[in-house]
C-alpha cells in the first residue's frame, strides 16, 4: 500500500510538472506574439514617419526654391531701380574747388560707425584730495583718521566719510 501512494504522489508530480509546462508554453507563446505585433506597430510608424518626412522635404525644398527666386528677383529690381535712378539724374561730376549745397551725409548713410560723444564736465573742487586719488590712497587716510568700517566703503563713500570727518 504504501508503494501504491508513492506512485500516485508521483503521478500527480508529473501531472502537475506537465500541466505547469503547458501553461509556460502557452504563456511564452503569446509572449512571443506580443513581441511581433509590436515589432509590426513599430515597423508601420516607422514607415509612416519616413513618408512624413519625405513630405517635409519636398516641402522644404520647394519653399528655398521659391525664396531663393523671390531674393533673386528683388535684387534684380533693385539694380533696376538704381540703374534709372542713375540714368534720370544728370550726370555731374563734382569740382574739388567747389563748395556744393548737398546735405552733409551722416554716419548711417555710410556705414560707418558714429563717433561716441563725451560730455565735459567743469571741474568743480567739492573735496580737498586731488580727483587722482586712487581707492587705495583713500583707504589709507581713512585708516589714518581711524574711520570705522572704511574698507567695506566705496570709493565715492570714502570720499563724503573724509570730507565730513573733522581734521
Amino acid at each position: 500500500m504504501a508503494q501504491t501512494r508513492a506512485k500516485k504522489a508521483a503521478a500527480r508530480k508529473s501531472g502537475n510538472r506537465k500541466a505547469t509546462e503547458r501553461t509556460a508554453r502557452k504563456a511564452l507563446v503569446r509572449a512571443e506574439k506580443s513581441v511581433q505585433a509590436a515589432r509590426k506597430a513599430v515597423r508601420d510608424s516607422t514607415k509612416k514617419l519616413r513618408k512624413k518626412a519625405a513630405a517635409l522635404d519636398k516641402e522644404t525644398k520647394k519653399l528655398t526654391a521659391k525664396l531663393t527666386s523671390a531674393s533673386r528677383e528683388k535684387v534684380a529690381q533693385a539694380k533696376n531701380a538704381e540703374k534709372a535712378r542713375a540714368s534720370a539724374s544728370p550726370k555731374t561730376t563734382p569740382t574739388p574747388n567747389k563748395v556744393t549745397a548737398e546735405a552733409p551725409i551722416s554716419p548711417s548713410q555710410t556705414g560707418a560707425p558714429r563717433p561716441r560723444r563725451t560730455a565735459q564736465r567743469p571741474a568743480t573742487k567739492k573735496s580737498p584730495q586731488p580727483a587722482s586719488a586712487t581707492l587705495v590712497e583713500l583707504r589709507e587716510r581713512a585708516k589714518a583718521q581711524k574711520l570705522s568700517g572704511y574698507s567695506r566703503l566705496s570709493k565715492a563713500a570714502l570720499i563724503a566719510a573724509l570730507e565730513s570727518q573733522p581734521k
